[in-house]
């Protein structure tokens, strides 16, 4: 294809297309235009990583955050750096490609504005999760109400859930790493890897549910299997349809994640205590700040300062 004929296809291109036509057109550009062996990992990137996660949005709603979310989910599936960096700079080639405007075109660096699910949202996705439940919903709860990673909830089994104490213990995390023995590029491999112990205790609320659909003790709760899991990738799919099903924007594991600790924090549950949930040190803390939204009366504060 001649370069007019790409720049027809940049000229077709808007922002309030679904990112799975502008990717395929985008594919359609480079064909002609690229080695064989290019054009194979330039559609296998495509439709493995780009298209099952940005594909049903319109180009215009992927912001720098989606973008940055995108890359820490990546990182979280254990995939290496430069695989990782292949991925976003093929994202923003299609992005580049729709004419989005500069300021959403790259992920930058920084993690920019961070996105958090409303109380309001938040109230009636538990709603709908708790009808009909199962064991993808009671997992999608248990991140709500705990804040655990995806990885970590892949690899929960029932034994680590002391239903009678109210606890769980979070030891172990499921990734995607590089597969080094593999002859194929990009082969991955999923591994389940052990992360420092810490013990959760559950809220009371889901108690009820847990009792409901608990396992024997080898047996994932994604699952209720003992040999066989549900990866991170599988359990971002299913919360994606009950989004849609629920009629809530799409959402992340990262930002219920994210959600729990600024909402643990507005409800006045101390900051150490939260850092300890989360598995992450005070440092890591400072970033939800800017997001609590809470009305203190410095007076009140200060006058218990008359006890010390």
């Amino acid at each position: 294809m001649s370069k007019t004929g790409q720049n027809m296809y940049k000229n077709e291109m808007n922002t309030n297309v679904l990112m799975k036509e502008i990717a395929r057109k985008w594919l359609q550009s480079k064909r002609e235009h690229v080695k064989a062996s290019s054009f194979c990992r330039y559609e296998h990137v495509v439709h493995k990583y780009i298209i099952p996660r940005f594909g049903m949005y319109v180009v215009s709603e992927i912001s720098k955050k989606e973008l940055q979310d995108f890359i820490d989910d990546l990182q979280e599936c254990g995939l290496s750096k430069s695989t990782i960096q292949g991925i976003i700079q093929h994202a923003n080639q299609i992005i580049d490609f729709a004419k989005i405007a500069e300021e959403t075109k790259y992920a930058s660096a920084s993690k920019g504005d961070m996105k958090l699910v409303s109380s309001k949202e938040l109230k009636r996705f538990i709603q709908f999760l708790r009808i009909d439940c199962d064991e993808s919903k009671l997992g999608i709860l248990l991140v709500i109400y705990t804040g655990i990673k995806v990885g970590e909830l892949c690899a929960l089994k029932w034994g680590d859930i002391d239903i009678g104490k109210s606890e769980m213990v979070i030891n172990k995390t499921i990734q995607r790493i590089q597969d080094t023995s593999a002859e194929e590029l990009n082969r991955t491999r999923i591994v389940i890897t052990e992360v420092t112990q810490r013990v959760i205790p559950i809220p009371s609320i889901l108690l009820d549910v847990l009792t409901k659909y608990k396992g024997k003790d080898n047996e994932f709760v994604l699952s209720s299997n003992s040999k066989k899991f549900m990866e991170p990738r599988s359990i971002q799919y299913k919360l994606d349809a009950f989004c849609r099903e629920s009629k809530m924007r799409r959402t992340s594991f990262s930002m219920l994640r994210d959600t729990f600790a600024v909402r643990a924090l507005e409800l006045g549950i101390d900051t150490r205590v939260v850092a300890d949930v989360l598995g992450i040190d005070l440092e890591n803390m400072k970033k939800y700040i800017p997001y609590i939204k809470i009305d203190i009366d410095k007076s009140v504060c200060m006058e218990k300062m008359n006890g010390i």
